[in-house]
């Protein structure tokens, strides 16, 4: 089980994402699809074509 802090915000990216990029790939799709700033601390999640992966990013400066 994964404790999550209070006052978290979890953001979606419904578009098909390419799992090939490294964080700082998934740092630039939070700030220009999901229009968050990425080291917010917030999850931000990203999801496949096919539905079938995900991949989980957070990050804090």
């Amino acid at each position: 089980m994964i404790g999550l802090a209070s006052g978290l915000k979890g953001f979606l990216c419904t578009s098909p994402t390419d799992m090939r990029p490294s964080f700082d790939g998934l740092s630039g799709m939070a700030t220009n699809i999901i229009e968050q700033d990425p080291t917010c601390g917030h999850l931000f999640v990203f999801r496949n074509r096919n539905r079938d992966w995900l991949k989980l990013h957070t990050a804090v400066e």
